[in-house]
Order: structure tokens, then sequence, then C-alpha cells
């Protein structure tokens, strides 16, 4: 048996004789009972110290250190990409060595200039061609992408971008320009921490008060640079959930959309956070054993978000002309953005910095809830429901109500001009005024136009369908109230 932990303390490994089938006699049964002795220990005294095992397993998450692998690709025009590379490689190891120290434990890795030339461009490297390693089963935790652009001397462009190996997820790409090759090893090192996101775990979760309790990766390790921080109050972790088989490869990932953990303090080496998400319940209070509940660290390093919205039921169809309000996650009053353009995009800037919440409207009713980073993403796309029925709904009920409320005032006019020519004994003229009133809309007129309306307006989507009845069945309750045919007839009663 091979404890499956790589560092530099110890290695060690336990063997269990098994006799072979061909030993025969005394010697084999004694052997092979004291086997079963030797499990039976093993296991009473694994169930006798239970409690502290659990606890080891808690804190073995915060002493691991990350297994991260640079890759340094350099594009450069005069033939010394390689010998760069490896100059690159040794400075920036003595740089990390003094600076992040045992929190990583790194190796490197070469990238052909063909490849860092893609990568240069701002295109993703495809998981179909990632190495080998880093889709095994013991893989690498993280692999940072160097890629040097030297061939524009005397200035040097540098870009680094994280793959987080656990969610395969891309991270932030950071961009550096330096005026010589003395300055890259420096900058390279500023770009590749930046780059970095760190890890954290789920311990505890508050589903009633939104609150959640994380342990991050190597929280306990402390950095040779005190200054380098990992984790701090105010940042924010994306949410990816991770379902492995029974080798402990992912068979799925998931990322929960406009689902976020803002950290809010550091207590004890527990991160203390508040759960601010668009979904129901992005996340189970139940530790399940193949499924990973992981939280990466992410930043705003785009000036803006375009912010897409699309329609539920057609997926192509954009949702134009939707207004969006944005609140900070603390709450406080919204605050007008605008409205999606014809293509239903909308660009979200990043001034305001920190978590963001989109109110999406249309009308009145608001649609959506999308917690949202500015700045994190190039672009989110929200599937929304068509809201177009209920806005058609929305004006033909406020037309009705608005008719509603001109024959209420007029019913009201005249049967008090009526009341009074009959009491100065006019009956004729209050005749002429009551033919006038018994003109009017009655209530079984709105009621017949309002049923033919709400058979024509039938939506896709369920829950736009209850939005239109929910309005209909109220606009229903304001004729029932207010159109109450008992005192017209009354009134006329009395000329009869």
């Amino acid at each position: 048996m091979r404890l499956p932990f790589r560092g530099k303390c110890w290695h060690w490994k336990a063997e269990v004789f098994v006799p072979s089938q061909k030993l025969k006699g005394r010697g084999m049964i004694a052997r092979t009972g004291w086997c079963w002795l030797f499990f039976v220990a093993v296991i009473v005294a694994a169930d006798a110290g239970a409690p502290q095992r659990r606890a080891w397993s808690q804190s073995v998450w915060e002493l691991l250190p990350y297994q991260v692998e640079v890759c340094i690709g350099v594009r450069d025009s005069g033939g010394m990409a390689e010998t760069l590379a490896s100059r690159l490689a040794n400075s920036l190891g003595e740089h990390l060595a003094r600076t992040v120290g045992a929190i990583w434990q790194w190796q490197f890795r070469t990238i052909d200039q063909r490849v860092a030339a893609r990568l240069l461009a701002g295109e993703l490297w495809p998981r179909e061609l990632w190495p080998a390693e880093w889709t095994a089963i013991e893989h690498p935790d993280k692999a940072i992408l160097l890629i040097i652009d030297a061939a524009n001397r005397p200035w040097i462009r540098l870009a680094a971008q994280e793959i987080d190996l656990r969610s395969q997820s891309w991270g932030p790409r950071i961009l550096r320009e330096v005026a010589g090759w003395h300055l890259v090893s420096n900058a390279a090192l500023e770009a590749v921490w930046e780059a970095f996101c760190p890890l954290a775990r789920l311990h505890l979760l508050d589903t009633e008060n939104h609150q959640v309790q994380l342990r991050g990766r190597a929280s306990a390790l402390a950095p040779q640079d005190q200054s380098l921080q990992l984790f701090r109050p105010g940042q924010a972790f994306r949410i990816v959930i991770r379902y492995n088989d029974r080798t402990g490869r992912a068979t799925r990932i998931v990322e929960a959309p406009f689902s976020y953990v803002e950290l809010a303090d550091i207590q004890e080496g527990i991160l203390v956070g508040r759960l601010v998400t668009g979904l129901r319940s992005p996340l189970s209070a139940r530790r399940r054993g193949r499924t990973e509940q992981l939280f990466v660290a992410t930043k705003a390093y785009l000036p803006e978000t375009q912010v897409v919205l699309r329609d539920r039921q057609q997926p192509g169809r954009p949702l134009a002309a939707y207004s969006v309000f944005t609140q900070s996650s603390g709450g406080g009053e919204l605050r007008f953005l605008g409205r999606t353009d014809a293509f239903g995009i909308l660009p979200v800037s990043c001034q305001s910095g920190g978590l963001q919440i989109l109110w999406v409207k249309n009308g009145q009713v608001p649609l959506a809830r999308l917690p949202l980073l500015p700045g994190s993403v190039p672009q989110v796309v929200a599937e929304l429901p068509s809201d177009d029925e209920r806005m058609e709904a929305e004006g033909i009920l406020l037309g009705i109500q608005e008719e509603l409320l001109e024959i209420v005032v007029r019913r009201h006019i005249l049967m008090a001009r009526i009341h009074r020519l009959v009491k100065l004994g006019q009956k004729q003229q209050a005749q002429q005024l009551l033919e006038e009133l018994r003109s009017l809309r009655s209530r079984d007129d709105l009621r017949r136009y309002l049923l033919l309306q709400r058979k024509r307006l039938v939506a896709k989507d369920p829950v736009a369908q209850k939005r239109i009845d929910l309005m209909f069945a109220k606009t229903e309750e304001l004729l029932s109230v207010y159109l109450d045919p008992t005192p017209i007839d009354e009134l006329v009663s009395k000329f009869r």
C-alpha cells in the first residue's frame, strides 16, 4: 500500500505477505492467521481513532502544496527560443523559491513555438491536445502557460494564463510588456503569480442564511515572501462541481452559472463567506464520495463583460430591449445600466469593482437575478424565458384597467346626477341619463373581451404563462369589485 502523498517529507510503503497456494500444512495456516490478525488489529485501531483520522483528513488539505507545471513558450525570430526558455526557467525557479516557497511544488515544460504563437494570439489550448499527464488519475493541480514574444525587440510581451486541471477551466489572462530581456524574469514572476487562482473546499454550509465556510488549499503553509496572500476578504470564488468515476477520473465537470462565494473573513484558518447565486441551490451540504464541490478563486482582469440574453425556448433568438439594473452584492439601490441591443447584448463595465447583482426586467416585472463579477470573463450568456406574450398581455390589461377607471368615474357621476334629478322631480331628464348609464360597457362585456385575449395569449414558457394567468385573474377581480351591476339595477327599478 502506498500513500498518495508527494512531498519532500517522506515516502513509506507497507506490504502484506499473502502465502502461495502451493504452501500447505501448518506453516500456511500460521502465516494466514497472522495476516488476518494484522488486518483485524488495523481495523480496530482505525475505528478507535476515527475522530483523529477525520480531523487529519480535514487538515491535510490545508497542508498540501499545489502541484504546478509552468509551461514556457518563447516566440523568437533569432532561433534562440529553446535557449531563452531554458534560461527563463532557471531564473524563474530561483525567484519562485525565494517568494512562493512551500506553497508550490513546481516543474517546467517547454512549449513548441507554433503552439506558443497561437496561445499568444489568445487562442485556448484544446483539451484534446493536452499532455497525457494532465488528464491522468494523478495529475498536477495547475498548469500555467507563460508565453514570451521576443520577436520584436527591444519590447518583449508576456502572457500568462492558468488552466485549473481539477476543474479543467481557464483562469484570467495576464499581459505584461517590458523593455528588455533583463526585465523578463521579474515580470514573468508577477504574471505567473497573478494568473494563479487558489482552490478551496466546502467545510460547512448554512443554506438558510447563505453562509459558507471553506478550507483553502495550502492555507496553512506560509510563503517565503510574507506579502503574498492566497486568500483575502472580498475575494470571489466560482463554484465547480466535478463528478468522478471509481478511479478518480472526471466523468463530468459542471460550473454553476451565476454563482459565487464572496469571502468575508478568515477565522482560525477557515474561510467564511457568503453564497451569492441566481440559482435555487447550487451547493449540497451532503458530501458524496465521487462528487467534488470545488471553489476556484476568480478576479477581474478585463475592462468589461458582455452579458448576452437569449430566449430559453429558442436558444438562438436574442432578447432585445430588455432593461438591466445593477446592485452591489451587499444590497443597496438599483442603478439602471441600459437595455440590450438588437443582438441581446449589453456590456457591463468593471469600474465599480467587486461582485454585482444584475436584475433583468421587461416592463415592470423582474425576470432574472444574475450575480456577476464584471471583467472576470469576456462574455456570459443567460437563457431567460421570453416575455413577449406577458408584455403584450400587460399592455392589453393596462388598457382595460384604464377603461375600467373611466367607466367607474362616469358611473358615479351619472348616478349622482340621476339621484339629484329624481329629487327635483325631473324624471324625463333622469330617464335620459339612465339610458346613457346603461349604455356603458358592463362587467360581462369586459369579461368576454378578457376571455378572448386570454385564449389568444399563450406563452411557451410555463413561468411566463403563470404570470399571464395571474395578471388576468387580478384584472377579473377588479371587474368584480368595481363593476357590480346591483346599484344600476336598483336605480332602474325605481323608474318602473
